[in-house]
């Protein structure tokens, strides 16, 4: 399902993948299953991505056609986990209100943002309060970046070229 890259930073995080066939769900989960990613869909049908914490319930976080999107996502959100693991900054990705990278549409309907990258079919992700780092606008800086390049950049000491450090 996954990419070998992806794979491998999986594991660099230190984190699983596992097949919960109960739920239907392919789940990326940190060492202790506190923090739980699950994703469900394809076969014609969007992917969609959850989160959930310890003993919460799962909450919605993105959807798209595309796999690689899910990749992205979670690569970005990996990275993070790499990065304390080894001692790194954390990385900095504008995420304010309506702070899109260029050449990003994004439309709101029904609590949720859909974003419109290129001829690709609508990314759709929750709408957070005002206050809060939106994952929408985070996205669109590295929409359009490959697997490969947004790790690459996630492991470096400055995080460049595709995100900053804090």
């Amino acid at each position: 399902m996954f990419s070998p890259l992806f794979r491998s930073w999986v594991d660099r995080a230190a984190n699983t993948i596992e097949y919960d066939s109960d739920d239907a769900a392919v789940v990326i989960a940190d060492g202790g299953g506190e923090i739980r990613f699950y994703i469900r869909g394809g076969d014609g049908d969007a992917f969609a991505l959850t989160r959930a914490e310890r003993s919460e319930v799962e909450r919605f976080v993105m959807s798209s056609g595309d796999l690689t999107d899910i990749e992205r996502v979670l690569s970005v959100e990996l990275g993070g986990y790499v990065r304390e693991r080894e001692g790194l900054a954390g990385l900095h990705i504008p995420g304010r209100v309506g702070e899109y990278a260029v050449g990003v549409a994004a439309r709101e309907e029904d609590g949720l943002v859909s974003l419109l990258v290129g001829q690709r079919g609508p990314i759709r992700f929750v709408k957070l309060g005002p206050y809060r780092l939106q994952p929408d606008v985070q996205f669109s800086y590295f929409a359009d970046a490959s697997v490969t390049e947004i790790i690459e950049s996630a492991a470096s000491l400055s995080g460049g070229p595709l995100f900053s450090t804090w």
